[in-house]
């Protein structure tokens, strides 16, 4: 005889309740910093103080954990985001390490779009460099608070004050100085935390703990007495209930204010973006780390609760933020998984396809390395198996949640290439595989563009550097098998007009005894910083159909994706239908072509020129070397000098150039300054190739033949 158990149901609110109290405790975060800051040193030292490694790894040694690509450890740069967790101090933390070179800035945008929070790493000597800044603004773009560490305070002149400077007066933000660093360069001893009045030290290679300052200190005690002092006069200043706990004691009583009150404060101000904490140490000897961690965890906002009512709330909603391709498993796909909890095998829709997709398996990522998982919870980062078609940026929920509501996910904005190359495989035998390979990197990277040429049928790779194109043809020899090489490196030029034209085109063909008959005028005009031509004005009060108007938009996109000086898109220009003619039998196709052909007698007509990408470039130099590094800038790469910096002993170059005399600039800088600058550059805008120069221009793009 079988006895039924009364199984009590357990109401939504209290699950609801549960889910939340857990997302509290956990830290969806990422690793910022302009390259060679630290970040990878960094994450090394936090995943072996959080006990998830046994051995720290090294940069140098190519044994990190989240540097795991050949790539990556042959060039001792990050190429590609790595996600990995782990836990601290009973907090579930979802790290993603991502890259500091320019050229992968794709892969920083598409990590912070799924983060809560950043860690944002300065070099202790340098200071803000130019990547800092781009990412800064990256993450400023999506409204993430932030902590900044300070590293490499055992660098000889490592200046911790200047670091501080700049955060203020180059990113815009209010930095809150919480620790002290105890001596910098060679002197560097460790850290004070001036929330406890404690401080670490670096002794015979280990840490000390954390003890109060002993009696002899007595500068540093005043030193840090000061300090303590201001942060809390700046945190009353960004946060109301610092303010009011100062008040209701009647006198600025800055030493009856516990550490956990500052604490409190310091987390509310930081999540309202009015503050930035300021740790500092050397993620090399590992001084520092723990604060970072504890200001993660202290400071940094856990995941939103979905607060939303309705009867879906409890369903998957996801976020595809990037892709992978595993040789065993194959697409591997990372989520965000913002409601609801997604298990192996359930049924999602995905919004931007519009077509069913089924996770497999979950995988929880560490680095290179894969854990199945039973279920991914709200608020967390997981990684699915079995998806086909989905890409980054694309929205997956529930099949009942997608009844309710289609509404996609914000997801991201691509940089446009600015360069470009043909790839060939070595035999033609190798075709099939070679498409293969472009296939899959093109779903992992969105901003590589794989395009086959029209003319001569070869495949071109259109990407963000030197490098990037470098690391995939690496990676379709390495990682597909595909013996492939690319030939020379071409710069992604414009097109644009100078001046206004009207133009008129008819087109009268007979098919099947019908009369197709389309006349057309057309305005195009130069518009600066409107970009790729995407809508036409329509100033033709008898023709408002709208299949008509889409039709004429179709023309003129496809005669402005090729412009009439070297096939070139052509961008900054304004069109505007001025009349439209057309016969009762005349079809959609007619009158697309009919445009086309007024558009491209409009551009010819307008004075088309060549527009050039400029690079915006950050040189350190010794002093000694400065005048080198300026004539040559002027004279040989016509370049923009905007500013001239002094840090420490070298000085800071900003200036802009074009990217075609850019080429080689490496080795050419190496010569100028013995090996002793260094520079980064980024794209900056796209701008009229000088009159003189556009006729030799011309000839070369001219000359070359895919």
């Amino acid at each position: 005889m079988f006895r039924f158990r009364r199984v009590r149901r357990v109401s939504r609110a209290y699950t609801t309740s549960l889910t939340n109290e857990a997302m509290k405790r956990i830290r969806n975060i990422g690793i910022i910093a302009h390259v060679d800051a630290g970040k990878t040193t960094t994450t090394e030292r936090m995943l072996y103080l959080a006990k998830a490694t046994r051995r720290m790894g090294d940069v140098d040694a190519g044994t990190t954990v989240t540097d795991y690509m050949d790539q990556e450890r042959t060039r001792g740069i990050t190429v590609t985001s790595a996600a990995v967790t782990f836990q601290w101090k009973g907090h579930r933390i979802n790290l993603i390490d991502t890259p500091g070179h320019v050229d992968f800035t794709i892969e920083v945008e598409r990590s912070l779009r799924v983060l809560d929070g950043v860690v944002a790493i300065l070099d202790g000597v340098a200071g803000v460099e130019a990547q800092t800044l781009s990412v800064w603004k990256q993450s400023d773009a999506y409204r993430l608070p932030k902590i900044c560490f300070i590293n490499k305070m055992d660098r000889p002149g490592a200046n911790f004050d200047y670091c501080v400077e700049a955060i203020q007066s180059k990113l815009g933000a209010d930095p809150l100085v919480t620790q002290l660093a105890i001596g910098s360069g060679r002197n560097f001893e460790g850290v004070l935390d001036l929330l406890t009045m404690r401080a670490r030290r670096w002794h015979g290679g280990k840490m000390s703990e954390w003890a109060a300052l002993s009696d002899d200190a007595s500068s540093l005690r005043e030193r840090a007495q000061t300090a303590r002092r201001a942060l809390i006069e700046k945190l009353a200043d960004a946060d109301e209930k610092t303010m009011e706990c100062l008040v209701e004691r009647l006198t600025l009583a800055f030493d009856s204010i516990a550490a956990d009150e500052i604490r409190a404060g310091i987390a509310r101000a930081t999540c309202a973006g009015a503050v930035v904490p300021i740790v500092c140490g050397s993620a090399l000897k590992g001084v520092g780390i723990d604060a970072v961690l504890d200001s993660v965890v202290d400071f940094l906002p856990p995941p939103p609760a979905d607060e939303s009512a309705n009867e879906y709330a409890e369903e998957p909603r996801a976020l595809a933020f990037k892709v992978l391709h595993d040789k065993q498993r194959g697409p591997l796909v990372f989520l965000r998984l913002y409601s609801g909890r997604l298990r192996p095998h359930t049924a999602l829709y995905n919004v931007n396809r519009e077509r069913r997709e089924k996770a497999t398996r979950l995988i929880e990522i560490f680095a290179n390395e894969q854990r199945e998982i039973k279920e991914l919870l709200p608020g967390n980062i997981g990684v699915a198996v079995g998806f086909k078609e989905t890409v980054t940026g694309d929205t997956l929920v529930s099949l009942a949640g997608h009844k309710k509501s289609r509404e996609a996910l914000a997801g991201l904005s691509v940089p446009d290439p600015v360069f470009y190359c043909t790839i060939e495989p070595d035999s033609a035998s190798l075709q099939k595989d070679l498409d293969h390979a472009l296939t899959c990197l093109a779903r992992e990277d969105p901003s590589l563009r794989v395009v086959s040429d029209p003319e001569s049928g070869r495949t071109i790779l259109k990407g963000m550097g030197e490098l990037h194109l470098e690391i995939v043809e690496d990676r379709i020899r390495k990682d597909f098998g595909v013996a492939a090489s690319l030939g020379p490196l071409q710069i992604a030029y414009r097109e644009t007009i100078t001046s206004t034209a009207t133009e008129t085109a008819n087109r009268s063909l007979s098919i099947g005894g019908q009369l197709n008959e389309v006349d057309i005028t057309l305005r195009l005009s130069s518009a600066t910083g409107r970009g790729p031509v995407e809508t036409v004005t329509n100033e033709c009060a008898k023709t408002r159909d709208a299949e008509i108007i889409e039709a004429v938009r179709s023309g003129i996109i496809s005669a402005c994706s090729r412009g009439p000086l070297v096939a070139c898109p052509v961008v900054d220009v304004e069109v505007a239908l001025l009349s439209l003619t057309t016969s009762p039998s005349a079809s959609l196709s007619a009158v697309a072509r009919c445009a086309n052909e007024c558009a491209l007698k409009a551009l010819s007509a307008a004075g088309p020129a060549l527009l050039e990408p400029r690079m915006h470039l950050q040189i350190s130099t010794p002093e000694e070397h400065l005048s080198a590094v300026l004539s040559d800038l002027s004279s040989l790469r016509s370049g923009i000098v905007e500013e001239v910096q002094t840090r420490q002993d070298f000085r800071v170059v900003l200036a802009t150039a074009p990217l075609a005399r850019l080429r080689g600039y490496a080795k050419e800088i190496r010569k100028l300054t013995h090996g002793t600058a260094t520079f980064t550059m980024e794209f900056n805008s796209y701008a009229l190739v000088a009159p003189h120069m556009q006729e030799r221009t011309l000839k070369e793009l001219k000359s070359f033949v895919y």
